[in-house]
């Protein structure tokens, strides 16, 4: 299937030709078993990919592209718990990620979600790993990786169930990356529920916090992590973020607080929380890159790129 996808150029619509029926099951469309072929059709169905009805194909998954490479979501029913996360925001980590780390050597992708940043820079790296600490979130991850093989035919990576960095070696990696939940869960659900995908903590900040600080963990001597977050500004006078780069540098670490697209492409997000959240003064969406001196340069410097920490 992601051959046929790609060999047709697909680029999240239909396409003609023999691809065709991929192509809508990518979409998420039901498909006639007899153009898919009974095969293929078997198999989805065995792993629970995809439903049989009165000869038709119906698929549980989407399948993303983004140039020659294909992410896989499920199509979520009921309360979104454990919804794979796959978004804007994973194309930008994936491109900062991108400028800040060197090529070669190890990369650890942290709360993957759909696994597209592992993927988008699997190119640049001898070994991938990410990890998730839903079961149903890993198994997409690991569907993702597969989907996007290396030339040798090995897939991009391999994904694993893990809160956060448990079971990987401290410092043996040359580039971490994090997409962490960062919404502030100060509104409880009536029902007692989480979004395990989106809320970060009490103040949004403190699962960010965690996924920094076990990133660091990880890192190489040379080796920098980058991870999403929010920086606010409480009424109080307090910012968190900050707060942290600071005490990492101390520590002699480089640090950058980098601004995301965020203000350009979600041009509500500030707005809606700042009104959901009465104690915020200001807050605005971006990377934190922390990076370890050291080693043979495999990555810049994290102070390197432009910005400004306050």
């Amino acid at each position: 299937m992601a051959g046929r996808l790609r060999a047709a150029g697909y680029a999240n619509e239909p396409v003609t030709g023999e691809a065709g029926a991929a192509a809508m099951l990518a979409l998420g469309h039901p498909v006639p078993v007899a153009i898919v072929g009974q095969g293929d059709a078997d198999a989805l169905v065995r792993a629970g990919a995809a439903d049989l009805v009165e000869g038709r194909l119906h698929p549980r998954f989407l399948v993303f592209a983004q140039g020659r490479v294909l992410v896989v979501v499920p199509m979520d029913g009921g309360f979104a718990s454990a919804r794979v996360y796959f978004g804007r925001d994973s194309l930008w980590l994936a491109d900062l990620a991108s400028r800040a780390g060197s090529p070669g050597g190890r990369l650890a992708d942290l709360g993957a979600g759909a696994g597209a940043v592992a993927a988008l820079l699997a190119h640049r790296y001898e070994t991938v790993v990410a990890t998730d600490v839903l079961p149903r979130t890993a198994a997409c991850a690991a569907i993702t990786l597969a989907l996007n093989p290396r030339p040798n035919g090995r897939p991009a990576g391999a994904a694993c169930l893990a809160d956060v960095t448990a079971g990987l070696r401290a410092a043996s990696f040359d580039l971490v990356t994090a997409n962490p939940p960062w919404v502030p869960d100060r509104l409880p659900d009536p029902e007692g529920r989480h979004r395990v995908f989106a809320e970060g903590g009490e103040t949004g900040f403190e699962l960010p916090r965690r996924f920094v600080a076990e990133a660091v963990t990880l890192l190489r001597p040379g080796g920098v992590s980058v991870t999403l977050a929010i920086d606010v500004t409480w009424r109080d006078g307090h910012r968190p973020l900050p707060a942290l780069a600071r005490g990492y540098r101390r520590l002699g670490l480089d640090v950058a607080i980098v601004p995301t697209e965020a203000d350009r492409s979600w041009p509500d997000l500030a707005p809606e929380l700042l009104d959901r959240f009465p104690g915020m003064e200001a807050v605005r969406h971006v990377a934190l890159l922390v990076g370890r001196p050291g080693g043979e340069a495999r990555a810049p410097a994290a102070s390197a790129l432009a910005s400004t920490t306050p």
